[in-house]
């Protein structure tokens, strides 16, 4: 008979380890180095699988109530966790990336190259134009893809990829025949 495997939780920063029976975990086992905490979007998705039981300090936690504590923490967690959660339903393996909000695609277990660089943000809510343009050029400068990830208020998940475009200057020959016409 095998045990749910314990997932102790530091209550201030809402990482956790994973105590005991973590072969248990099977499929839905986190993408943890050892020696590495879990994210707090990585306790999320094994408290939604009832993958283990996690605790804070004593108390035994719902999803509900992790995620209630999560917010408070992040007021993207729900947007972040459905993207992951969204990830991986699809088959992908995410994990947490280098930015608040940001989650890095891996190749697989075996192969742990990194190939995309999603940022998580919430329909409705303004994005400065430096963050988008930032973000886009730090995937390109570690040679991954770039991917918005757009949360709705329905918790659908869209994906788009976005670019930084730089206009070309126009020819002068091109400049002075439009100041001609008019």
């Amino acid at each position: 008979m095998s045990c749910k495997p314990l997932v102790q939780v530091d209550p201030k920063t809402l990482t956790g380890s994973i105590k005991e029976c973590a072969e248990s975990l099977g499929r839905v086992v986190v993408l943890v180095p050892e020696g590495r905490r879990l994210h707090p979007v990585e306790v999320a998705y094994i408290l939604y699988r009832d993958a283990a039981v996690v605790k804070i300090g004593e108390k035994s936690v719902t999803f509900r109530e992790f995620m209630t504590l999560y917010s408070r923490i992040n007021p993207m967690a729900l947007p972040f966790f459905e993207v992951y959660y969204e990830l991986r339903r699809r088959g992908k393996l995410p994990i947490p990336g280098p930015r608040e909000n940001t989650l890095v695609l891996i190749r697989s277990r075996r192969n742990p190259k990194q190939t995309h660089y999603i940022l998580v943000v919430e329909e409705g809510r303004p994005v400065p134009i430096k963050l988008l343009q930032s973000f886009v050029e730090e995937a390109r400068h570690r040679g991954l893809e770039p991917v918005l990830a757009i949360v709705d208020r329905y918790g659908d998940v869209t994906f788009y990829t976005p670019m930084v475009f730089h206009p070309a200057e126009r020819p002068r020959e091109l400049e002075e025949s439009l100041e001609a016409q008019d």
